[in-house]
C-alpha cells in the first residue's frame, strides 16, 4: 500500500502453514497440488481453513479474504518456506552482484522476518552507506548498499517477491532467473 504522501505501509500477518487435509472433505492437500485457503473470522478472530479445489464453491460471508495457491514442493524431504525461497533469492542476487533497490528491500525483509540478523547499523565505504547483515544458519555476511526505491518502483518490486513466493503452476524457484 501506498499513501499519497509517497510513504509505504506493509502489513504483514501470520496465519500458519497450510494444511495438510481439506477442511471440508478431508482429502490429503499434497505438495505441487492446488489449494485455496480462506480467513474466517469466529469469535472475533481469524482462522485460516484450507480447502481443494473442488471443495471451493466461492466466498461464504463470514470471509474476510481467500486466495488460491500451489502447495509447496517438498525438495529432499523439507518443504522449502516463503523465507527460505526469499533468502535464496537474496543470496543469488547478491552472487551476482545485483546490489539494487530490489536487494536493499530483500534485506529489510529478511531482516524484519529475522532471516538476516544486522551485524552494525550502518557500514560507510567510498561514501556510500550500507548495512551488514549476517545469515546465521550458512553464518554468511553481507554488505548490502542503502538505495531508498522511488515511489513508482514499489509496486513492480512487490509483483516480483510475489511471483518467486506464489509461481505460477509448473514454475518452479529453483535455478529460475528473475529478471
Amino acid at each position: 500500500m501506498v499513501y499519497s504522501n509517497g510513504a509505504a505501509m506493509w502489513f504483514e500477518f501470520e496465519f500458519g502453514r497450510p494444511a495438510t487435509h481439506c477442511c471440508e472433505c478431508g482429502k490429503s492437500l499434497s505438495p505441487g497440488g492446488r489449494c485455496v485457503s480462506a480467513l474466517v473470522r469466529r469469535h472475533g478472530i481469524l482462522r485460516r481453513q484450507d480447502r481443494c479445489p473442488s471443495c471451493w464453491s466461492g466466498p461464504d460471508a463470514d470471509m474476510s479474504a481467500w486466495w488460491e495457491f500451489d502447495l509447496p514442493q517438498v525438495i529432499s524431504g523439507k518443504s522449502v518456506t516463503p523465507n527460505e525461497m526469499l533468502w535464496q533469492y537474496f543470496d543469488a542476487r547478491y552472487e551476482r552482484e545485483e546490489l539494487d533497490a530490489e536487494t536493499y528491500l530483500l534485506s529489510l525483509l529478511l531482516l524484519r522476518k529475522r532471516v538476516l540478523a544486522m551485524v552494525q547499523n550502518s557500514d560507510q565505504r567510498r561514501g556510500q552507506e550500507y548495512l551488514a547483515l549476517r545469515h546465521p544458519e550458512s553464518d554468511k555476511t553481507y554488505f548490502v548498499p542503502v538505495c531508498q526505491p522511488a515511489t513508482e518502483e514499489l509496486e513492480g518490486l512487490e509483483s516480483r517477491l510475489y511471483e518467486i513466493l506464489y509461481p505460477r503452476s509448473g514454475d518452479d524457484f529453483q535455478g529460475k532467473q528473475v529478471a
